[in-house]
């Protein structure tokens, strides 16, 4: 069955079967849900079906390809084993005629958590309640099932209610990957509620346009490995369309997660700043290039678009060999986009091909500048590009660097597939990219920091063949690709010393290792 056509795997257990089926921490979160919905007294307003599901979706380690999904090009993850359950069960609205004028429908998500530090509440699933402030956890789950009912168009009047009770074991704050899983695990959860037998590409798309609603600019990554996911293989991820490929990872290694100590939100991170930057980038280069910039999003679009204009140039012999790489894209980035130093919003008004104010022809400046862009046209393009202005706040945008980690990555992406996929792999090369990857991320990037790069440069001189930070950075955790038979001196003896110095903040959970994890899947489970 190909990608395009499978559905997420819904199982049906018996109660019998559940014990042969499911982890420990399956059946020790279907018990809780059993006795938290069932404690509760009978509503007037509601009934609640007989039957509960179960949804689980993973997280994911990032091996190469940091801040390119939303340029438009590939990367190459693995799920975790560690993920997000979600067990539930809906709650039909009684026996009652709605109105025949009424337009909205209240439909309320019971969201608990198994983890007592994050708060139950009973919320409206609705665009307002992801958008109150403060911000809430609930407000992932909220923002799973809009994506679920809005993209396959179920009436409001057939939307349920949902009881929900959540658990997880992704480290938070690590760059793995959590709150995605828990947005991949409501939308499943929905989707399963309503009788739904979602695609996995379908899923993985949605969830990612979805996750918009809480104001995060995804690229597609988080979510479709979450679903596209297979156990015992990573996979390079391709964008637009969405597809995904078996890259089976070298025999005798392994990759080490750890901690930074230093915990990522996204929220507190500049990562629209990035991806505002990388779309800057993307205009600017088409210009410079003589392209339209009618349509570009993303360094991919200027790419394929300078791409086009090359092979339309050439003869009929000379198409193929006129493709234009990556690596020479990078080049192209070095020879248009001029200066290192931020560009301003004034400057770029200047240098882009904006609506300009009238100027007198007569006047000795219009020979020696760009005449000033008119404040209705930078408005706009801000408006579409930087709705925040975010630039203005933080000094100018740097372009230049932004887009060069974003070819140079995509290419090192290309890559490690190609050494990994070779006859004889080179464990070295794989490192090797790694710790470029880390290098470009730190100083091209700037969305690293202090503790990723004590522990990556720690990582390396204890024998890591590579080490880089993964996620989006701004802290989190990183990934090393070690030799098996270090992993237990690693985890026994390098990390614990590392940790152990004054630098090193890190509670709880600080390490992992783990192999390439499946998928998303759901049960429903007709047990009393």
């Amino acid at each position: 069955m190909s990608a395009s056509s499978e559905v997420v795997p819904i199982r049906v257990l018996e109660s019998a079967a559940i014990d042969a089926t499911l982890g420990c921490r399956e059946r020790h979160l279907l018990a809780c849900a059993r006795d938290a919905f069932l404690a509760e007294s009978t509503s007037t307003l509601a009934e609640s079906t007989p039957s509960l599901f179960l949804v689980r979706a993973p997280g994911r380690v990032n091996l190469i390809g940091e801040h390119v999904d939303y340029s438009g090009y590939s990367v190459l993850p693995m799920a975790l084993e560690e993920c997000v359950l979600i067990a539930g069960r809906t709650r039909r609205r009684a026996n009652t005629k709605t109105p025949p004028h009424t337009e909205t429908v209240s439909v309320t998500l019971e969201v608990r958590n198994v983890d007592q530090d994050f708060s139950a509440r009973k919320v409206n699933a609705s665009l307002e309640t992801i958008q109150s402030r403060p911000f809430h956890w609930s407000s992932y789950v909220v923002a799973g099932y809009l994506g679920v009912v809005e993209h396959y168009h179920i009436a409001p009047a057939a939307r349920l209610s949902l009881e929900l009770l959540v658990d997880g074991n992704v480290p938070r704050g690590a760059g793995l990957s959590s709150s995605s899983a828990l947005v991949c695990a409501s939308a499943l959860a929905t989707a399963v509620a309503h009788g739904l037998a979602p695609n996995k590409l379908e899923m993985a798309e949605l969830c990612a346009s979805c996750e918009r609603y809480i104001g995060v600019e995804s690229g597609g990554m988080d979510q479709a490995i979450s679903f596209l996911a297979e156990s015992g293989t990573a996979k390079h991820i391709e964008f637009s369309p969405l597809a995904a490929h078996d890259v089976i990872l070298p025999r005798g290694y392994t990759f080490l997660i750890a901690s930074s100590g230093k915990h990522h939100s996204v929220q507190e991170s500049q990562y629209s700043m990035r991806v505002v930057e990388c779309r800057l980038a993307a205009v600017l280069l088409a210009h410079r290039l003589g392209l339209s910039a009618d349509g570009i999003r993303t360094l991919r679009d200027t790419h394929e678009r300078y791409s086009s204009a090359r092979r339309v140039s050439g003869s009929s012999t000379e198409k193929t060999a006129r493709s234009v790489s990556l690596s020479q894209m990078a080049e192209l980035v070095a020879e248009h986009i001029c200066h290192s130093a931020p560009y301003t919003a004034v400057e770029l008004s200047r240098v882009l091909p904006l609506e300009r104010e009238s100027v007198d022809p007569s006047s000795s400046s219009s020979a020696s500048s760009p005449p000033p862009c008119s404040s209705s046209s930078l408005d706009a393009f801000f408006a579409k590009y930087d709705p925040a202005r975010l630039g203005q706040r933080t000094g100018g945008y740097k372009l230049f660097e932004r887009a060069t980690h974003v070819y140079e990555e995509a290419s090192r992406v290309l890559e490690f597939r190609r050494v990994c996929e070779s006859s004889s792999v080179d464990a070295q090369k794989l490192g090797s990219l790694m710790n470029a990857s880390h290098q470009s991320l730190r100083d091209r990037f700037e969305c690293s920091c202090a503790e990723l790069d004590l522990l990556t440069a720690h990582c390396r001189r204890k024998g890591a063949l590579g080490s880089r930070m993964t996620g989006a950075g701004w802290g989190g955790w990183t990934v090393s690709l070690l030799r098996e038979e270090d992993a237990v001196r690693f985890l026994t003896v390098e990390l614990p010393s590392f940790y152990a110095l004054p630098a090193a903040q890190v509670q709880g959970k600080h390490a992992l290792t783990t192999a390439p994890g499946a998928g998303a899947s759901a049960w429903i489970c007709d047990c009393p």
